[in-house]
């Protein structure tokens, strides 16, 4: 089962901006899995004042294949007076890699036009997701944002690490100077420095390890159960 992991690792975060933010993630990944045929088994997402992360799982190793069908020229440009293939319709056969026998005639608003068909290959998931999650960390809107040291980025607070794995190997992407890896860091105070995550699916777990409880729901339960 393939499990995909973006953590995004902040100097502390207004408690009022959190839920907020993670619930932006977790629609820019759904829609991100809708727009490219992607199916998974479960998403979902953690937070902390000083994280916002969201792992998917059960993810395809590509996207699903699929047919393209392009318009070309009316049938009356394609072919002559003698029904002889026009230069318009060989170059629209040439322009689509395809031979002009295997051209599709197809009727709109009373007129023929040339189709062809074609099969787009799905792209490995791993490729998608690094230029998709580069998206997902600029998109996501903060009512107030700031820079910092010599970042062009604007952000609610500046963003210190990312952690971006597909199971257990880093999905490279890169905030103008910051590479992500598969470091995170723990509690403020009850750990210390960072600390590396073997696999995607072990994030909670992990984090609990360094005294964080990155699920919302659980960290209420906790917090509420102590009073």
């Amino acid at each position: 089962v393939n499990t995909f992991l973006l953590e995004i690792g902040l100097e502390e975060m207004p408690a009022q901006m959190i839920l907020p933010a993670v619930e932006q993630l977790k629609s820019l990944a759904q829609k991100t899995c809708e727009k490219h045929r992607l199916n998974f088994n479960d998403l979902k997402t953690y937070s902390s004042p000083r994280r916002l992360a969201i792992e998917l799982s059960g993810l395809p190793d590509k996207e699903n294949d699929r047919k393209v069908e392009l318009k070309g020229p009316p049938l009356s440009v394609a072919k002559d007076a003698d029904k002889n293939w026009t230069k318009a319709a060989e170059g629209f056969a040439r322009k689509n890699n395809i031979s002009i026998q295997s051209l599709e005639t197809k009727t709109i608003d009373g007129k023929e036009y040339l189709f062809a068909q074609q099969r787009e290959l799905g792209q490995p998931v791993p490729e998608l997701l690094q230029e998709s999650a580069l998206q997902w960390i600029s998109q996501l809107s903060f009512p107030k944002n700031m820079r910092w040291g010599s970042y062009r980025t604007r952000y609610i607070r500046p963003i210190r690490w990312v952690v971006s794995l597909w199971n257990s190997k880093v999905v490279p992407i890169k905030l103008e100077m910051l590479v992500a890896g598969n470091q995170t860091r723990g509690h403020r105070f009850l750990s210390t420095g960072y600390s590396k995550i073997k696999h995607a699916s072990d994030y909670e777990q992990h984090l609990h390890g360094l005294k964080v409880i990155a699920d919302f729901e659980k960290r209420r339960q906790s917090i509420v159960s102590q009073v």
